[in-house]
């Protein structure tokens, strides 16, 4: 059985957003702001999914932003089992 970790993160000052990690994907919720959302994963193309899949286990800077150019970034660490 794949363990889901849940982080809670700053986004928007006192929005917040949900990273949920689990097997070789990582989803992004994001709360507050300005919708919709952009998302990118390691300075990548910005892409409308909030979900990055086939990942393999390392650190990822995912970065959100809103139609107001407001972004917040954190860097989770994925570990595949």
């Amino acid at each position: 059985m794949k363990k889901i970790i849940l982080l809670l993160f700053m986004l928007f000052g006192q929005a917040k957003a949900q990273v949920v990690l689990r097997g070789n994907y990582i989803k992004v919720i994001g709360r507050g702001g300005t919708p919709p959302y952009k998302y990118n994963i390691n300075g990548g193309r910005w892409q409308t999914s909030d979900t990055f899949k086939n990942l393999r286990s390392g650190t990822y800077t995912i970065t959100t932003i809103d139609s107001k150019n407001c972004s917040k970034s954190i860097r989770v660490g994925l570990i595949n089992k």
